[in-house]
C-alpha cells in the first residue's frame, strides 16, 4: 500500500521530467527558427536598401538627363533665335 502512491509520485516525476525535456526541445527548435527568421530579415532589409539606393540613383540620373536635355533645347533654341536675328539684320 505505501509503495503503490510513491510509484505513482515517480511516475508522474518522470513523466514531467519527460514533459520538461520536450517543452525544452521545442523552445530551441523555436529558438532555431526564430534566428533564421531574423538572418532572412536582416538579408531582406539589406536587399531593400540596395534597391532603395539603386531607385534613389536611377532617379538622379534621370534628373541630370533631363536637365542636360533641357539645356541642350535651350542651346539649340538660343542658337535658332541669334541666327533669326542675324537673318533680319541682312535685310
Amino acid at each position: 500500500m505505501i509503495l503503490k502512491p510513491l510509484f505513482e509520485y515517480f511516475g508522474k516525476l518522470f513523466s514531467l521530467a519527460r514533459d520538461v525535456q520536450e517543452v525544452k526541445e521545442g523552445f530551441r527548435e523555436l529558438r532555431a527558427e526564430l534566428d533564421e527568421t531574423n538572418e532572412a530579415v536582416q538579408r531582406l532589409a539589406a536587399d531593400l536598401r540596395v534597391l532603395n539606393e539603386r531607385e534613389a540613383n536611377a532617379r538622379e540620373r534621370e534628373r541630370s538627363e533631363r536637365e542636360k536635355l533641357h539645356l541642350q533645347l535651350e542651346n539649340v533654341l538660343l542658337k535658332f533665335q541669334k541666327q533669326i536675328g542675324s537673318g533680319k539684320k541682312k535685310r
